[in-house]
């Protein structure tokens, strides 16, 4: 990668060749980098971090409502004594939203916020964020060098989750202002400001629509622009193609540490600019593995959900110690050893998870 002028790079200009799958994503999945008051984050000493799957809240709600409460109460057991936090992330929020039914939502809600009590990861552009800032700090011997550990990017108060800012809240529901009431009383890890959240409607795209068809057509233009490549070409190409928002990350850590130009200039980072060094970043490690294995996969019938599986793995694998998924990603996570590589263990029923959490 080119770094002579990273200080004032800004977006590209025209088209870029094929479609940028990363920002269709983030575009739908409205992942906004805000800050709503002032965050503070976690330190979680020796909890672990689970993170669990809509479809694991759902079954949840299930079970309570046939009186089964054996898996539930050994997760309030575990979050009582506190050795677990079960944080919620946008994309559970997103895919709460599309629920039709109101009452559904509520009882989602209600089990979601009975085993997260308020705790979130923040939207993936601010956890990359993150992840260079520390390596900035490092660089230039500033506070807040050292390494982002498991748990680390958790956060109390559920409009973390997206990132929103206090101007933004009118734009959920214009209806809202028991929202706001809850905000400037405080209330962000409450149930009633979670469901605020949800309160309205929004379907999933749903199969055969444009926005499905544009995302097809984002990992489908990968396939058939790289025929031929490796496995681990087609993954170093997926990093490149993050390299101008890693460089204006790499800016606003700058304005926000008090870095001088004259000072970045003086000790330019140049070994950011290499697709390895860019690949250490976990957030990214991540992303691009699973962006390239859904386009590289001729036999796999790309749906709306595996939009949702790369926004929640890409957040949960590098920072949570137990991550729940489907068997499809389990099968694709131990292939390229993601799980091994980022120390998390992955699993696919909640009675593995706690067999995991309670040893």
């Amino acid at each position: 990668m080119r770094h002579e002028n990273w200080l004032t790079v800004g977006e590209p200009q025209g088209k870029r060749k094929g479609v940028d799958a990363y920002q269709i994503i983030n575009s739908h999945l409205q992942f906004r980098v805000g800050r709503c008051g002032q965050k503070e984050l976690a330190s979680l000493g020796n909890q672990k971090v689970l993170y669990l799957d809509v479809k694991d809240y759902i079954e949840l709600g299930r079970r309570r409502k046939a009186g089964d409460i054996a898996v539930e109460s050994r997760l309030k057991a575990l979050l009582d004594r506190g050795a677990i936090v079960i944080p919620l992330a946008a994309p559970h929020i997103l895919e709460a939203s599309s629920i039709s039914k109101e009452q559904q939502r509520r009882d989602l809600v209600s089990v979601m916020h009975a085993m997260s009590r308020g705790w979130v990861l923040p939207p993936i552009d601010e956890v990359m964020y993150m992840e260079v800032r520390q390596r900035v700090a490092a660089h230039y011997g500033r506070h807040g060098g050292g390494p982002l550990l498991k748990g680390a990017v958790a956060v109390r108060g559920y409009p973390h989750a997206m990132g929103i800012e206090f101007g933004e809240i009118l734009d959920i529901d214009p209806t809202a202002t028991y929202f706001l009431e809850m905000v400037s009383r405080g209330e962000l890890e409450s149930e009633d400001c979670l469901f605020a959240l949800v309160a309205t409607h929004r379907p999933k795209i749903g199969v055969g629509t444009p926005e499905h068809e544009q995302f097809k057509t984002a990992l489908g233009g990968i396939r058939t622009l790289n025929p031929g490549k490796s496995l681990e070409q087609m993954e170093e190409e997926a990093v490149l193609g993050l390299s101008i928002r890693f460089i204006n990350l790499v800016q606003r850590a700058l304005g926000e540490l008090g870095i001088r130009e004259e000072e970045a200039l003086a000790t330019p980072p140049k070994h950011f600019w290499t697709k390895e060094y860019m690949a250490t970043l976990p957030t990214i490690d991540v992303w691009t593995k699973l962006h390239v294995y859904l386009s590289r996969n001729p036999q796999l019938n790309i749906s709306p959900n595996h939009l949702y599986d790369m926004a929640h793995l890409a957040l949960a694998l590098p920072y949570c110690d137990v991550v729940m998924c489907d068997s499809q990603m389990l099968g694709f996570i131990q292939s390229r050893k993601l799980d091994v590589r980022h120390s998390a263990k992955c699993c696919v029923h909640l009675e593995d998870a706690l067999s995991a959490l309670e040893t």
